[in-house]
């Protein structure tokens, strides 16, 4: 049976003449209909490129100069622009990781999917809403019909990923490419959009070329795994043999760095308060309520209550995670505590000092206190600013040292983060993931905060990019003594870092105490649920 995807020698260059660089190196493989296929490695190992170069989507700069793309009997790389164009959505449908750069942030979500449905099928408008509608159910969204008058700002990040997943196969593609597809989304989400995925292929013999950093999905989800490191396929086979029975250090490396495919005796160093250390409560939050009132055309004046009597304690030098679905409170609770919300009820205090509702001077002090780092650090870091402006931009705003003292501040901060001097003049377009993650990160412990709300910072980071920046929050809590409030979707990585977790369903804290304790012996079906949906479990 001949391949529904052939790639040959595929050659990507990025830049021209002497400076171009092999970013895809004479990569090979073929997907069949009806199979799932993953695409692995590190960040900057050609997953992504390559699979751009596949639905004709390559940045700019950047360029195929060798090799063969087939996708359904269509020769890729020999179609004029407008051929390919055609393929888009109804041959080869894309799932991009990104959907606050993807998805049109002035137009509704009703009408990108209804313009997504009548420019393959011609449909009525009135029927291919009819159809969106159908789609926004199909990929698990709550209240369909107001989410089809929303806009994407107005949507969770899980919510956002599920309409371009929505999208991108509305249209009945024969080939599926899920670029980290579900590295934003919670276990549960995610495991029901690669349910869907599955029954895609299953019903209509569809393939899934599933571009991933969690291994834990391809050990779950594909049938064969393909390893790139540096551009090049450096190993490749069926799934059970590559993850079962790895032959390259490549491999390897990546295996051993999966918090999904970690047994207890793989965690990297977790730190747990010393004997002796003062044990006492640095963050105490008691009764935590928050009430949205919801705008727009449908749903007005509605009452959303996002987090509903919340209590827990932080202790001085540890760490407590939040976990639960998108739309849980975990990032709403983070911003209460960080003074970017105020709570419609209950209480969070630092060291006994009141700290919700706090203004004016009290607010500026919760600053030096209490230091937040973001899920995305392309969007919190300003592009305008070299890196080292960036780090000292907290000293800046609180009048610490001269400007020489900041400068020579920050790139003590760099190298505590581990990052090298030179990067110190370098705007953020110009750093890694991982990089600009590890400069948020200096940025937050700049004022020496007592607690960091870390909000996902390390979901869209690479397994082996990942490792490090867990390793190195864990140096910085044993150096600084410095506390998280550790808010995350992934539960594998939960357990690797938190000293107590906590369970947050629909606003409401369900389950919470010792991390080993609630994921050995979990007490409430919802925390049992989650568990169970933890990618990878199936291969441990």
């Amino acid at each position: 049976m001949s391949a529904l995807l052939t790639v040959e020698g595929l050659v990507v260059d990025y830049g021209r003449g002497p400076d171009a660089t092999h970013a895809v190196d004479g990569v090979g493989f073929e997907l069949h209909e009806g199979e799932t296929l993953a695409l692995v490695g590190a960040s900057g190992s050609g997953k992504s490129t390559t699979a751009h170069a596949i639905i004709g989507l390559l940045p700019e700069g950047a360029k195929v100069v060798g090799g063969r793309i087939s996708v359904a009997g269509n020769e890729i790389l020999t179609l004029r622009e407008r051929e390919r164009a055609r393929l888009r959505g109804s041959v080869i449908g894309l799932v991009p990781q990104d959907p606050t750069v993807s998805l049109d942030p002035v137009q509704t979500i009703g009408r990108q999917i209804v313009e997504a449905i009548r420019l393959h099928q011609g449909l009525p408008r009135h029927a291919a809403r009819a159809e969106a509608l159908a789609v926004l159910e199909r990929v698990g969204i709550d209240r369909p019909k107001l989410r089809l008058s929303q806009y994407p700002h107005e949507l969770s990040g899980g919510q956002r990923q599920r309409v371009l997943i929505g999208i991108a196969t509305v249209n009945g593609p024969r080939l599926v490419i899920a670029d980290e597809a579900t590295s934003g989304l919670d276990v549960t989400v995610q495991r029901r959009v690669l349910d869907q995925l599955d029954a895609l292929t299953a019903e209509d013999g569809a393939a899934v070329l599933l571009i991933t950093h969690d291994l834990g999905v391809a050990a779950d989800r594909a049938d064969a795994v393909v390893v790139l490191e540096n551009g090049r396929v450096v190993e490749s086979g069926p799934t059970a043999r590559v993850l079962g029975d790895p032959q390259h250090p490549a491999t390897r490396r990546l295996i051993e760095s999966a918090p999904s495919l970690a047994s207890a005796r793989d965690r990297p160093s977790r730190v747990i308060a010393a004997e002796g250390t003062d044990a006492s409560p640095l963050l105490t939050v008691e009764g935590l309520r928050k009430e949205f009132t919801l705008r727009g055309a449908i749903g007005r004046g509605e009452h959303i209550v996002a987090v509903d009597d919340v209590g827990f304690e932080i202790p001085r030098g540890q760490t407590y995670a939040l976990v639960g679905e998108s739309g849980s409170g975990k990032t709403t609770t983070g911003r209460i505590v960080a003074g970017f919300e105020r709570p419609s009820g209950g209480s969070a205090r630092i060291d006994g000092e009141l700290i919700t509702g706090a203004r004016g001077a009290a607010l500026r002090g919760l600053r030096r206190r209490v230091q937040y780092v973001y899920q995305n650090p392309f969007a919190s870091l300003d592009p305008r600013f070299a890196v080292h402006e960036i780090v000292a931009e907290p000293l800046r705003s609180f009048g610490i040292g001269t400007r020489a003292e900041r400068r020579e501040r920050a790139l003590e901060l760099l190298e505590a983060v581990h990052l090298p001097p030179a990067l110190a003049t370098r705007r953020p377009a110009q750093l890694s993931g991982g990089q600009r993650q590890r400069v948020a990160i200096a940025r937050a412990i700049a004022l020496e905060p007592q607690l960091v709300v870390l909000d996902e910072a390390v979901s869209a980071l690479d397994v082996l990019v990942q490792r490090q920046v867990l390793e190195l929050l864990a140096e910085l809590q044993e150096r600084l003594s410095v506390s998280y409030l550790f808010i995350s979707h992934d539960l594998a990585v939960v357990r690797l870092v938190a000293d107590e977790v906590g369970v947050l369903r629909a606003g409401r804290l369900v389950e919470h105490g010792p991390v080993d304790r609630v994921f050995d012996d979990p007490r409430h079906p919802y925390t049992r649920e989650l568990l169970e949906a933890i990618p990878g479990t199936a291969a441990r």
